[in-house]
């Protein structure tokens, strides 16, 4: 083929354009603006322009020469072109014009379908078209424009606000969009790949930027303040950093939870809407470091149905501690308690088997489960308190004391006293020697305290001090009488509330308080005594 001297005439237009040249009714909101184009040029072959037919290639490129191509050929067979005319529409496609610079490259082959293409040289460089520095300069155009374009970037030049579809502003704001509609309005930020980033961002002068994203790999909302502080899954859980998770419904019957992690990322403590079923109150839960099972729980609903409960595990998971509010069987406070593998070794009951007409019982059970005591405080029905056990043992007391008033001379721990004949029920100091009337020694003295200690409260069983009647009490003891070792009897003596030793056993039978276990050489004291009445 020879040739080509090719005068090139380029035009840009848009189709609809046109339309907006008359006036139409209706909103011209409706007009949508393609990316296709109008290319008009002239073909000249050795000075003699060319009629017929001719193939066309048009291709569009980001550089003069050499560079990337943008979208693919536009390619016209047989075109038909008179005294050298032609006119094509061409589409590169919505994201072929950025704002970069852009330049055609055409090729031609005449007479049609014989030989290969001639590229003509140069490119031509395509001009922005009237309608494009509309847009750019915000209708003014020149000076006045609020747009300025820098390579892919257009920026609001003047500073003013940017409104779309409205006139007004709110506050200091500087973009703003109105969606007249009664139903969704609003704007997107859409990225082309399913597992984009699609982000809204915030910054404040030099301060560290913020944002909110889409996750889109895991359909997460996101928002970012030095780091990921809040997310929203699609299955309706909130997360709050990596260690606070909200969920209106995990799954398994228990409602909304709360769950709240270690720095480790292990679970430390949650809240559960309903426990169980679901049908169940809810409950709150905490770990410890290493278990899975939690450790304390709080349980609102305790049974089906039943009221409120703590549970507390030990570290490998084993119930040990159990209080109840309303246990079943039975509507009644509770306390139980267990060793690690599971057996009952406590149980403090505020009402013995949920009987109306039954106490509160504490017993007590060994390591094989056995009930070794038991405290009722109202044994049978409508019984007594009792204590039941194999065997007792007092370690803060003595001796056996039981109370008695004393109606004359100063009671004091050590006294030595006697049956009053003169009041029912009551003592005496004693004061003759080899007294058959005497009724023990009045507990306390030297430290040493009753170990069990009878009376009838309301009844002439009762008093203020405690008499020994048996056991270790020490007594006011007078030697001038004889000098008192261990072993020795002892017997009331003439002295106010003292004992001395049993000199004339003749006299001593049913006057012995008991036997002497510590030495009194001479004078008065405290003697160690054995009491043992005779």
């Amino acid at each position: 083929m020879r040739p080509l001297l090719v005068l090139l005439l380029l035009c840009l237009s848009i189709p609809a354009l046109a339309d907006e040249m008359t006036p139409v009714d209706g909103p011209t909101n409706d007009i949508v603006l393609g990316s296709s184009f109008n290319y008009q040029g002239r073909l000249v072959l050795n000075s003699t322009p060319i009629n017929g037919g001719a193939d066309i290639r048009i291709s569009l490129w980001d550089a003069a020469s050499a560079g990337s191509q943008i979208g693919i050929d536009q390619t016209f067979l047989a075109y038909g072109v008179v005294e050298g005319l032609f006119s094509v529409e061409l589409d590169f496609g919505a994201g072929a014009f950025a704002g970069d610079a852009r330049w055609l490259e055409i090729e031609v082959r005449s007479p049609t379908g014989v030989g290969g293409y001639t590229t003509l040289t140069p490119r031509q460089e395509i001009n922005a078209v009237p309608y494009a520095l509309h847009a750019l300069n915000g209708g003014g155009g020149g000076s006045s424009g609020l747009w300025d374009l820098s390579g892919p970037t257009v920026t609001n030049s003047s500073g003013s606000r940017v409104l779309i579809n409205r006139t007004y502003t709110i506050g200091s704001e500087y973009f703003g969009v109105y969606a007249p509609t009664t139903g969704y309005g609003g704007m997107y930020i859409n990225t082309q790949g399913d597992s984009g980033k699609p982000f809204y961002g915030y910054k404040a002068g030099a301060t560290v930027a913020m944002w909110t994203y889409q996750d889109g790999a895991t359909r997460e909302w996101r928002v970012y303040n030095n780091g990921d502080r809040l997310g929203v899954l699609p299955t309706g859980e909130v997360t709050v950093g990596n260690t606070v998770t909200i969920d209106d419904d995990d799954g398994t019957n228990t409602g909304g939870s709360i769950e709240l992690r270690k720095n480790d990322g292990t679970v430390g403590a949650e809240l559960f809407g309903a426990a169980g079923s679901g049908s169940q109150g809810g409950t709150l839960a905490l770990y410890n470091d290493s278990d899975p099972t939690a450790t304390v729980v709080l349980d609102g609903e305790y049974g089906n149905p039943g009221g409120g409960a703590l549970l507390l595990r030990n570290q490998t998971g084993a119930t040990t501690i159990e209080l109840a509010a309303d246990l079943n069987p039975g509507d009644r406070g509770m306390i139980r308690m267990f060793a690690p593998d599971g057996t009952q070794t406590l149980t403090l009951d505020a009402n013995e088997s949920g009987l109306a007409d039954q106490g509160a019982t504490i017993k007590l059970y060994d390591d094989l489960g056995n009930l070794t005591i038991e405290l009722d405080s109202d044994y049978g029905a409508g019984g007594e308190g009792r204590i039941t056990t194999e065997v007792i043992e007092i370690t803060g007391g003595a001796d056996f004391s039981e109370q008695f008033d004393v109606s004359c001379g100063s009671a004091a721990p050590g006294s030595v006293v006697s049956i009053d004949p003169a009041s029912p029920g009551q003592l005496c100091l004693s004061s003759t020697a080899y007294d058959r009337r005497v009724a023990g020694i009045i507990s306390g003295a030297g430290g040493v305290k009753p170990g069990l200690l009878m009376g009838q409260r309301g009844t002439e069983a009762d008093g203020q001090h405690p008499v020994a009647l048996t056991g270790r009490v020490y007594c006011k003891v007078d030697a001038s009488f004889g000098e008192i070792e261990p072993g020795d009897l002892l017997t009331t003596s003439p002295v106010s509330g003292h004992a001395m030793k049993v000199s004339d056993h003749s006299k001593a039978s049913g006057a012995i308080l008991g036997k002497a276990m510590t030495s009194l050489d001479s004078g008065r004291g405290l003697v160690l005594v054995l009491v043992s009445l005779q």
